[in-house]
């Protein structure tokens, strides 16, 4: 349970991660988030799914300090992924993604939690927000379980600062050696037993079918788990 929460709300994180660059894992949080929103209710408990970046500080500072450059919002890139490929000869980058890691390596050499504690606050916020609008106690309205999907967790300082507020789902993605690539901060995480594996080598419509086939059900099962073991219901 986060600090500052009033009693009773629920949080549990999905942490979506792979040993590299592009395996699909924003496109799985996608399809989770969509889920949860047009079914939210399972069983006792109301699912309400967001995504976080824990690296959306650091995309913030690049728009601002470098917008003049060519920089666009991060909303931007999440919009159309292709302007992630544009190079900047103004600050000798050539992608916008070089410019976040090395922003995101100073920041991290600095303070390696700054992006999770940012997330963190955020979640709070949005959970406080959703909690206001419930009555707790009501059964007959379910557990509200909100569900944040982190998709860019890749340093173990993130790892132990989630599982010190958190018991955390991890669901790693495998991804097609021939489509990912390996950037520095790739395969930092040493996570030995995920709780469910995604194979990603195939069509799109196999990893949509993989996620709601496989993965959901097993979040569904774990928030329900979660909830059960909070409230006795």
């Amino acid at each position: 349970m986060l600090k500052g929460l009033k009693r009773g709300a629920l949080v549990h994180p999905v942490v979506i991660y792979s040993d590299e660059s592009r395996a699909g894992k924003d496109e799985i949080c996608d399809q989770l988030v969509f889920c949860f929103d047009m079914h939210p209710n399972h069983g006792k408990v109301r699912i309400t799914c967001k995504k976080y970046k824990f690296s959306l500080y650091v995309k913030n500072i690049a728009h601002q300090l470098y917008g003049f450059a060519g920089v666009h919002s991060p909303d931007s890139y999440e919009r159309n992924p292709a302007l992630r490929k544009f190079k900047l000869p103004q600050l000798g980058y050539a992608s916008v993604v070089d410019l976040w890691v090395d922003l995101g390596k100073l920041f991290t050499s600095i303070h390696p939690e700054v992006g999770a504690r940012l997330a963190s606050k955020q979640i709070s916020m949005d959970v406080s927000k959703l909690y206001s609008k419930t009555t707790e106690g009501r059964m007959d309205i379910g557990i509200s379980v909100h569900v944040p999907v982190i998709t860019d967790m890749r340093l173990p300082e993130e790892w132990d600062m989630l599982n010190a507020k958190f018991s955390p789902y991890y669901l790693k993605v495998v991804g097609d050696t021939t489509r990912t690539e390996k950037k520095a901060l790739d395969g930092l995480l040493d996570i030995d037993k995920p709780d469910c594996v995604v194979d990603n080598t195939g069509t799109l419509d196999d990893l949509k079918r993989a996620v709601y086939a496989d993965c959901i059900p097993k979040i569904v099962k774990s928030v329900q788990a979660l909830a059960h073991a909070t409230h006795g219901s």
